[in-house]
Protein backbone atom coordinates (compact mmCIF):
# COMPACT_ATOMS: atom_id res chain seq x y z
CA UNK A 1 0.00 0.00 0.00
CA UNK A 2 1.44 3.74 -0.59
CA UNK A 3 -0.39 6.83 0.64
CA UNK A 4 -3.33 7.89 -1.96
CA UNK A 5 -3.71 4.40 -2.89
CA UNK A 6 -6.92 4.25 -1.49
CA UNK A 7 -6.59 1.02 0.21
CA UNK A 8 -7.34 0.89 4.39
CA UNK A 9 -4.61 0.86 6.12
CA UNK A 10 -3.33 -2.51 7.99
CA UNK A 11 -4.39 -2.44 11.98
CA UNK A 12 -1.73 -3.75 13.49
CA UNK A 13 -0.93 -4.47 17.70
CA UNK A 14 1.95 -4.86 20.02
CA UNK A 15 2.51 -7.25 22.41
CA UNK A 16 4.76 -6.60 25.27
CA UNK A 17 6.76 -3.65 25.37
CA UNK A 18 10.44 -5.04 27.59
CA UNK A 19 11.86 -6.26 24.37
CA UNK A 20 14.78 -3.87 23.26
CA UNK A 21 13.41 -2.98 20.17
CA UNK A 22 9.99 -2.78 21.27
CA UNK A 23 9.95 1.09 21.07
CA UNK A 24 11.20 1.23 17.75
CA UNK A 25 9.11 -1.44 15.87
CA UNK A 26 6.00 0.62 17.60
CA UNK A 27 7.77 3.67 16.08
CA UNK A 28 7.80 2.67 12.62
CA UNK A 29 3.77 1.85 13.07
CA UNK A 30 3.03 5.27 14.11
CA UNK A 31 5.27 6.66 11.37
CA UNK A 32 4.02 4.53 8.31
CA UNK A 33 1.11 5.73 6.67
CA UNK A 34 0.11 1.56 5.80
CA UNK A 35 -0.38 1.30 9.76
CA UNK A 36 -3.32 1.63 11.89
CA UNK A 37 -2.00 0.99 15.48
CA UNK A 38 -4.95 -0.98 16.74
CA UNK A 39 -3.68 -1.24 20.35
CA UNK A 40 -1.05 -2.61 22.87
CA UNK A 41 -0.80 -5.11 25.52
CA UNK A 42 1.70 -5.30 28.45
CA UNK A 43 1.15 -8.85 29.78
CA UNK A 44 3.33 -7.87 32.58
CA UNK A 45 1.56 -6.17 35.54
CA UNK A 46 4.61 -4.38 36.84
CA UNK A 47 6.14 -2.76 33.46
CA UNK A 48 2.58 -2.13 32.59
CA UNK A 49 1.54 0.46 35.51
CA UNK A 50 5.13 1.72 35.37
CA UNK A 51 3.32 2.82 31.76
CA UNK A 52 0.34 3.86 32.79
CA UNK A 53 1.86 6.28 35.39
CA UNK A 54 4.29 7.55 32.51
Amino acid sequence: MTEGSGAAPLRMGQYGTKHGHAAGKMQAMLDSPDVEVAGLFEPDRERRAELEGS
